[in-house]
């Protein structure tokens, strides 16, 4: 499944980061963490990650691109959206909650996100990830995409963190 030597390699190296105390946090989630678990999770990580994440915008051909970088050794909860989309890790390792439970993965790695899905990650290696979005209206202003996008009806991460 690795495609070539260099990948082998840093999937090793990204396994010696599971023996790093911190990432064992996240694999206390269990294979297949609750939505509870993970709004517990962001809680904690509210309390002692203070790494700020500024996403950069992408527009072409009513698409939305949103690409995000992650900086190595990072804990983050994403947010829960309403639309089927695809995510793909360009660059980097982590350990995430995908559909078959907690995986390590490492770039390039693509995948499809249902609606409602949720992630939690933790990053051995900086890491920039691309959310690819349908914006059949072509709009350009992020607030307004991001309403259509977020599922704001479960508001925790935004209120009472």
């Amino acid at each position: 499944m690795l495609k070539d030597r260099e990948c082998a390699m840093r999937y090793e190296e990204s396994m010696l980061a599971l023996e790093n105390e911190k990432s064992t946090e996240i694999m206390d989630l269990g294979n297949f963490p609750s939505r509870d678990q993970l709004r517990g999770l962001a809680k904690e990580l509210k309390k002692v990650e203070n790494t700020q994440l500024y996403p950069y915008h992408w527009f072409a051909g009513n698409v939305y691109l949103r690409e995000l970088e992650i900086p190595e050794d990072v804990f983050c909860v994403g947010k829960i959206h309403k639309h089927e989309h695809f995510v793909v890790l360009a660059e980097g390792a982590c350990r995430i909650n995908t559909d078959a439970g907690m995986e390590d993965i490492i770039a390039p790695h693509i995948w499809v996100s249902k609606p409602g899905d949720q992630r939690a990650l933790y990053t051995y290696q900086d890491c920039t990830f691309l959310t690819i979005h349908a914006n059949p209206d072509d709009i350009r202003d992020v607030m307004e995409l991001e309403k259509r996008i977020v599922d704001h009806e479960d508001v925790w991460y935004l209120e009472e963190l």
